[in-house]
C-alpha cells in the first residue's frame, strides 16, 4: 500500500498506468486537511501519479516503482499565486 499524507482538503489525486490517461486509482476530493490517499497495486507497477487542486501547484509524479513493502510519500503542496479563476 502506498500512502500520500499532506494533502490539502480539495485535492484530486488519479493514480496512472505510466505514460497513458488509463486510470489505476482516483479520489475526487480529500476532505479533512491534512488528509491522505491510500492505493494498493501489485509491487515493482510503474505508475504515474497525479495531484491537483485549483488553487495549489500541480504534482505530477513520473515512472513510481510500487515498493513491496508499504510506504509513505509526504506531499507539501505550494499555494499557487498566479491562479486566476474567470
Amino acid at each position: 500500500q502506498v500512502t500520500l499524507t499532506g494533502l490539502v482538503s480539495g485535492t484530486e489525486v488519479s493514480i496512472l498506468d505510466t505514460g497513458t490517461t488509463n486510470e489505476l486509482a482516483h479520489t475526487e476530493g480529500t476532505s479533512i486537511t491534512p488528509s491522505t490517499f491510500s492505493f494498493s497495486l501489485a509491487a515493482t507497477t510503474i505508475v504515474d501519479i497525479v495531484i491537483h487542486n485549483i488553487f495549489y501547484e500541480y504534482i505530477r509524479i513520473n515512472e513510481f516503482e510500487v515498493p513491496a513493502t508499504d510506504t509513505s510519500i509526504p506531499i507539501e503542496q505550494t499555494f499557487d499565486r498566479n491562479y486566476n479563476n474567470p
